[in-house]
């Protein structure tokens, strides 16, 4: 079990970390959990993604208004095909999403939980003269297989709620999780 809180500079190195040092430990399957990550860089998710799959796999693209697209492919594939579960919620967005949505395009990862909120935009800012700025959709992303993300969101294989009772907890463990109990049901499946 990993959870990934954010997509920042120093998340793909301490994921690499996480998950040495779970195959170290004899790790057989894996739940990675975005939910309620926001997002985050394009460039860490890419680096991410990177790890699962094979050299040359679309990543994701962006078309802007002209239909120009502009695609990102995987260099590496370092990892290998490990029986994998996503945990998304309504909270998961933009890096989350892009993530989440190449895994499931390729058969990589069975998604868990609830619909991901949809926020598939690319954005640019425009400083001004006067010191202020003007910010622009310039493109929206598009999963490997075409999926735009943006209004949509990721619909998850697996629809879970998380438990009325425990939306009322403040701190709830692993193992009274009932969404990252059905992920953890999930990978046992895929190890059969």
């Amino acid at each position: 079990y990993i959870y990934v809180m954010q997509f920042d500079e120093i998340t793909t190195q301490q994921f690499e970390t996480a998950l040495n040092s779970l195959k170290a430990q004899g790790m057989k399957g894996l739940v990675v959990d975005i939910r309620d990550n926001g997002g985050g860089l394009l460039t860490t998710v890419c680096d991410m993604l990177d790890l699962f799959l094979e050299e040359d796999d679309l990543i994701v693209y962006t078309l802007d208004k002209y239909d120009t697209k502009e695609e990102i492919f995987a260099h590496k594939g370092s990892i290998g095909k490990i029986p994998m579960a996503i945990l998304v919620n309504g909270y998961s967005a933009s890096a989350s999403e892009i993530f989440s949505g190449a895994l499931q395009d390729y058969g990589l990862a069975t998604i868990v939980g609830t619909q991901s909120f949809g926020k598939g935009i690319v954005q640019s800012v425009i400083p001004l003269e006067d010191g202020s700025a003007v910010k622009l959709t310039v493109s929206t992303y598009y999963t490997p297989k075409g999926r735009n993300i943006h209004g949509t969101g990721i619909t998850p294989d697996v629809v879970v709620e998380l438990s009325e009772e425990l939306r009322q907890k403040p701190v709830v463990s692993l193992e009274e999780d009932n969404q990252v109990q059905r992920a953890i049901e999930e990978v046992k499946k895929l190890m059969k």
